[in-house]
């Protein structure tokens, strides 16, 4: 096949357990990996000059022009699709694909998996209770690929947004224009906010794909602290004050240190994200029935009553703009309420429209 090993540096065809694709921007088969090729019964020779649209029926041309639309736009696409493979024989799959850059050339990665309708109606019979496990079993599975396929995806995406970073970095300290140092901050900042979207999407997969997590015992108090001493230069570029309130001596409590970290890092953050300078930001934490309450208390905007309801969603429609035009991905307060669920704690907040918002983590 043409361009044959173009890809080993990405490392994703013969080390993924699903199977994959490299099309070129014309939808041509570059690469297979042996998965494919079992799937659908071909090998490299057999797809030699072929298009993936090939597979599919003549009278699909208004799925297949739907998927060729969505790719060519950049979209991440998830779709069933039903496709012959060599023996003639029809596939039900679910197609995942989106668009990759290398040496500033279009490619599509795509991966087929067999789509089985796990949600049937079991019947009844002597085995039921074996089915159900089976039934878990195979959605964990399907939980595992889709982490490792999120996690392959940002990784790719990942690197070269680090990499136009840096050069825009080293182009902002190289002039002396400020409306040129002004457009560089705010490529940084849309760069910023597509790195935090996908990380956000990967810390979702990892919760949804883990039913317990992994705790060790951390003295709260100084954790708890320390987290909040991180956010003084952020606050510092607001004139914010950061409190921290704690008549607590010590106090060890098992958690996932990395998980709650992002969870108590998110509430600091969207308390400096939507306060007006000059304000305060208090981070409290005592004992309630020998169980650690946590408060993050600001003097903010607070948050109207028409958006209350949709806080704690993923994806929630009540995102907004900071005090200084700081953008919301939208899923920080849903993986936060995950986080505390997952640590058998609850989440609640009490806010008064453009007075303030007290969040509380209780066990």
């Amino acid at each position: 096949m043409k361009e044959k090993n173009l890809f080993n540096n990405f490392n994703i065809l013969n080390n993924n357990e699903i199977a994959t694709a490299i099309l070129n921007n014309t939808f041509g088969y570059l690469e297979i990996n042996q998965k494919y090729s079992d799937l659908l019964k071909y090998n490299d020779s057999d797809l030699a000059n072929a298009s993936f649209f090939s597979h599919f029926k003549s009278s699909d041309t208004e799925k297949v022009n739907f998927i060729r639309e969505q790719l060519i736009k950049n979209e991440f696409l998830i779709k069933e699709i039903e496709v012959y493979n060599s023996e003639n024989k029809i596939l039900n799959l679910e197609l995942k694909a989106s668009l990759m850059k290398f040496n500033e050339l279009d490619y599509f990665l795509i991966s087929l998996k067999e789509k089985k309708n796990i949600f049937k109606p079991f019947q009844v019979s002597i085995k039921k209770e074996a089915n159900y496990l089976e039934k878990i079993t195979y959605l964990k599975k399907i939980l595992k690929e889709q982490n490792t396929y999120l996690q392959m995806i940002s990784h790719e995406i990942t690197s070269p947004i680090l990499s136009i970073k840096n050069l825009i970095n080293v182009l902002n300290e190289k002039t002396q224009d400020p409306i040129d140092k002004n457009y560089f901050e705010m490529i940084h900042k849309s760069l910023d906010h597509v790195l935090r979207v996908g990380g956000n999407l990967l810390e979702i997969s990892e919760l949804e794909s883990f039913t317990n997590l992994e705790k060790t015992d951390v003295e709260l108090k100084s954790f708890l602290n320390e987290i909040l001493e991180e956010y003084t230069p952020i606050a510092f570029k607001k004139n914010i004050m950061l409190f921290f309130n704690s008549s607590v001596k010590e106090f060890k409590f098992k958690i996932e240190k990395e998980k709650f970290r992002f969870a108590i890092s998110n509430l600091i953050s969207n308390a400096i994200k939507f306060s007006p300078k000059e304000k305060m930001v208090e981070l409290k934490f005592e004992l309630e029935n020998e169980k650690p309450k946590i408060q993050v208390i600001d003097s903010g905007i607070g948050i109207a009553d028409e958006q209350k309801q949709y806080l704690f969603q993923k994806f929630s429609k009540a995102k907004r703009l900071g005090t200084f035009g700081e953008k919301s991905t939208g899923l920080g307060l849903y993986i936060v309420k995950e986080i505390i669920e997952k640590h058998s704690g609850q989440i609640s907040f009490e806010t008064k429209f453009k007075v303030g918002t007290t969040f509380t983590i209780t066990f």
